[in-house]
């Protein structure tokens, strides 16, 4: 009876491990909000190594496709892509579970934006879909930030 109990409670185990392994993956999550200060986020959530990946921004006005954003000239190569045209580019690197990649775009600051107007900055977080997610996948990696110029 005993050893029936050993051999269950090992199987038992076994299987519980398996299943841990089995769903542990990366979640990436980015934080709009911080682009009013020209910051770039994005965090692990999940519970895997995070592969490296791309954050996009894309700038529209309400009720309008995508405005190009102007990237001052020195700053175009390291923030610009053929694969997200008309999107500000960052490369994150890989992120351990729970990690978080800020960086700080070194034009924000710098830029200037039309009086009276309301934008809409949608940040992507793994743009390119490149890192495997677990059960969210994809539909949690798009946050907005609003701007209203006065």
């Amino acid at each position: 009876m005993f050893r029936q109990w050993i051999v269950g409670l090992t199987t038992f185990c076994l299987l519980a491990c398996a299943a841990a392994t089995a769903s542990a993956a990366p979640d990436l999550l980015t934080t709009a909000s911080l682009l009013a200060r020209g910051v770039v986020s994005v965090r692990n959530t999940g519970d895997a190594l995070a592969e490296p990946s791309i954050i996009t921004i894309a700038c529209h006005r309400p009720g309008r496709d995508i405005d190009r954003i102007e990237i001052p000239p020195r700053y175009r190569t390291a923030y610009t892509s053929t694969a997200f045209p008309s999107r500000i580019v960052v490369n994150v690197p890989r992120l351990a579970p729970g990690a978080v990649f800020m960086h700080t775009l070194p034009f924000w600051a710098t830029m200037t934006w039309p009086p009276n107007t309301t934008f809409h900055f949608d940040v992507s977080a793994d743009a390119g879909a490149i890192v495997a997610e677990g059960d969210a996948g994809e539909i949690n990696n798009t946050d907005t930030y609003v701007k209203v110029v006065p």
